[in-house]
């Protein structure tokens, strides 16, 4: 369920408002999001000068705790209102408020602010779907070298011959197969892992049921129990990939919080996304001209192979690697 709240003006109404929120969320069970202009602050920063209500940023920050509220990050700007004076004082008083279940059904939420036109606010807009599904990145799993057969892999890939002549361009294609075996191998000897803890789980219930209204013969009990070890063993695989993709190095190794590790590498995905590429004379939001424009300006930048005039001798400085003293 989604509110977007309408803005109180004295410190009485303030107070009010707070309450309010608290009594809608009370009926209002499930995700849930709150936006708009709330003509408050949490935040010392969310000013541009020290002239601030501590006392009233105290009350709405307990607020937000009180009801485990997060706030969508607002991309390309910093404050939403001005008093538009001539040295103005500028405030963020427009927001998005969701709670963890809510984020997790939109994923790929983008909150962004629009030009202020004749308002004195930056109107907000909040896209549910605006994620663009590139190409497949691809990600190094760290317990790959502990699998069966990796070695095999990497040097059978390695050793295939390559056609091209330039020495970067044979390095490039090689390193592109080499990623490109070692997922074709990942996806054999791993397969999908969610998928598989949802099976095994599903068997293990379905033998746990059984076992209510008769005993379990000797192959179910052996299955039931190879499934714990597997389910082991897949959890171990899943909190890994969460830990390298999310960031985090300063948690314990048996912490298995794998939705919090979601949840912060989709944190690091909205806040490094591009809003807007400016031009000399353009604005582009479009993910397809924002592409067109970064390649447009590297193609400039770098050139065609027929404009450069270098060249690199790789054996040669391979050769003088070799005779530096160690």
């Amino acid at each position: 369920m989604v509110h977007w709240s309408l803005w109180p003006t004295t410190d009485v109404l303030k107070v009010q408002f707070l309450q309010e929120l608290r009594s809608i969320r009370l009926t209002c069970v499930g995700p849930w999001a709150v936006g708009g202009d709330f003509n408050l602050i949490y935040k010392v920063e969310d000013k541009n000068n020290q002239n601030v209500d501590r006392a009233m940023m105290g009350r709405f920050r307990r607020l937000l705790n009180e009801l485990e509220l997060v706030e969508i990050d607002l991309l390309g700007r910093q404050f939403t209102w001005s008093n538009e004076r001539e040295a103005p004082t500028l405030v963020r008083l427009d927001r998005v408020f969701v709670t963890t279940d809510w984020d997790q059904l939109f994923p790929d939420c983008i909150l962004q602010a629009l030009a202020s036109s004749i308002s004195d606010h930056c109107p907000l807009l909040l896209g549910l779907r605006d994620s663009f599904m590139g190409k497949r990145r691809f990600h190094f799993e760290s317990f790959w070298p502990k699998l069966d057969g990796f070695m095999e892999v990497v040097q059978q890939s390695w050793e295939q011959p390559i056609m091209a002549v330039c020495p970067l361009q044979r390095l490039a294609d090689k390193l592109r197969r080499l990623a490109k075996n070692l997922q074709s191998w990942s996806h054999r000897k791993t397969g999908n892992i969610k998928r598989q803890l949802l099976l095994a789980r599903e068997i293990i219930h379905q033998l746990e049921s059984a076992q209510d209204s008769r005993l379990l013969s000797s192959l179910e009990i052996w299955l039931r129990r190879q499934l714990k070890h597997h389910i082991l063993g897949l959890s171990s695989f899943e909190r890994t990939r969460a830990r390298m993709r999310s960031g985090l190095r300063w948690l314990k190794e048996g912490d298995a919080n794998t939705a919090y590790f979601q949840h912060h590498a989709r944190y690091r995905k909205k806040k490094n996304f591009i809003a807007s590429l400016k031009t000399e004379d353009r604005v582009f939001t479009d993910q397809k001209d924002k592409i067109e424009v970064v390649w447009d300006f590297y193609s400039n930048l770098l050139g065609s192979e027929g404009q450069r005039n270098f060249t690199l001798d790789l054996q040669s400085f391979h050769d003088q690697l070799l005779i530096l003293p160690s």
